[in-house]
């Protein structure tokens, strides 16, 4: 990556707008996402940079935005904190100031006391600037992956 990302500014984008575009360019990304037939969402890999984007078809949330029809729209900016068998670990900068490394506790110091939480899956989420922000820890309360999702999709 380039330059440290304002990755919440790129939350409601589509496909086709100068905002992704300036992304896309950012993340020497050379392709833009296609849907394949029947499919509502179409995910961008950055494997080597521990990042997934997913692209969410317009007509399936409502939004004051008028965005043009069949418009693929940035929806979840997915982060992998930790190596895995397809990503390895993310590097950049991360949304809300949070560190790269960081465990339940330092999370909670960040972003305050979750909004849910779902033990069975050690998954927590938070809502803050009309965001979605889910984090996933491992066995030993690392947080591994951290998600960032458009409020209301």
């Amino acid at each position: 990556m380039k330059n440290a990302i304002e990755w919440l500014s790129f939350l409601g984008s589509y496909v086709g707008s100068k905002k992704i575009e300036i992304l896309f360019q950012n993340l020497d990304i050379k392709k833009n996402p296609v849907l394949n037939k029947n499919d509502t969402d179409t995910f961008v890999q950055k494997y080597d940079d521990g990042l997934e984007l997913t692209f969410t078809l317009e007509s399936l949330f409502d939004s004051s935005v008028n965005y043009p029809e069949e418009a693929l729209v940035l929806t979840n900016i997915r982060f992998y904190l930790d190596d895995n068998k397809k990503h390895k670990a993310f590097t950049g900068s991360l949304p809300f100031g949070l560190p790269n490394a960081m465990d339940k506790k330092t999370i909670n110091e960040v972003l305050g006391a979750p909004d849910s939480e779902n033990a069975k899956f050690r998954q927590f989420k938070w809502i803050k600037e009309n965001t979605e922000i889910y984090c996933y820890l491992n066995e030993s309360d690392l947080v591994v992956i951290l998600s960032i999702k458009m409020l209301g999709v």
